[in-house]
């Protein structure tokens, strides 16, 4: 009778989570975070460090403003030919160049060092020194 007001008790009472990762995995894949609950008890929580949906998103955002630079430069070879001011478009192009090779580097890396944001805003303000500026000012829908 007593085995089986255990079971029953067992069935229902929740049981601690058991890991069979080590220490040392959970150090270096989890980030470790002491919380308390309402009832005033400690709860540690582990928090994945790197999601792997991150980094491939991370790579794929990457590739994509690699792309773009180059477009840029092709963009800027191009329209060199048809200007006097070599010096400016040089000085961009190299800009872009550098931080075409920026991207690449990061490309290489697993690791979330320099954020894609960096990066996407960088290539915004050579992209518009590049093209200059193509908004209209007068409004073409009332006509």
């Amino acid at each position: 009778m007593s085995q089986l007001l255990r079971s029953v008790i067992d069935f229902i009472t929740p049981k601690p989570f058991q890991s069979n990762l080590d220490f040392l995995t959970i150090m270096k894949n989890y980030t470790v975070v002491e919380a308390t609950n309402e009832c005033g008890e400690k709860r540690y929580l582990q928090i994945p460090k790197h999601d792997p949906m991150d980094i491939m998103e991370r790579r794929e955002n990457l590739n994509f403003l690699y792309r773009k630079c180059k477009e840029i430069l092709s963009f800027l070879s191009r329209k060199r030919k048809y200007s006097y001011e070599y010096e400016k478009f040089d000085n961009l192009y190299f800009k872009v160049v550098d931080l075409k090779q920026k991207i690449k580097d990061a490309l290489k890396q697993e690791d979330i060092e320099e954020s894609v944001v960096y990066f996407y805003d960088s290539f915004i303000k050579l992209r518009k020194e590049a093209r200059g500026s193509f908004s209209s000012s007068k409004d073409l829908s009332i006509l």
